[in-house]
């Protein structure tokens, strides 16, 4: 399972002489499962799992897509064929430091790179500004 920001969720299944794609995008909540690079389920969902059903030669498949943990960004894709769980993958997004002892998000060394990533939010938002304020003309 690939797990990123900017490319979303993906994670391929191959059953059955058949691969399986399925992929979800954070950013506008879209999740579609593609059989042989053929769309066979598309849905908007902000769920927190959703599922997706589709045949194919005879089998019913469902593939459940799913928000595990929120606070530790650990997602899973089950597969199911004929009611039956065949094949499942889980990931979580590598950008949140999670303590492998616990299981639980180090905030600690997550609360260091969110401090930074407000830092430089803050300092290219002030080059933005005094830019858009010199072209504008503004504060005059």
């Amino acid at each position: 399972m690939k797990i990123s920001f900017k490319r979303g969720i993906e994670c391929f299944f191959d059953v059955d002489d058949i691969t399986i794609r399925v992929w979800g995008s954070a950013w506008t909540s879209r999740e579609q499962v593609e059989l042989d690079g053929e769309i066979v389920s598309s849905k908007l969902s902000l769920r927190r799992s959703t599922p997706h059903e589709f045949n194919h030669r005879g089998h019913e498949y469902k593939v459940v897509f799913s928000i595990v943990e929120f606070k530790t960004g650990l997602f899973e894709v089950q597969l199911y064929r004929d009611g039956d769980l065949i094949d499942s993958d889980q990931g979580r997004h590598a950008s949140i430091p999670v303590d492998p002892e616990t299981g639980e998000v180090d905030w600690r060394r997550y609360r260091w790179q969110l401090a930074l990533q407000a830092l430089v939010g803050g300092v290219i938002g002030g080059i933005f500004g005094y830019l858009a304020a010199g072209l504008f003309g503004g504060g005059s």
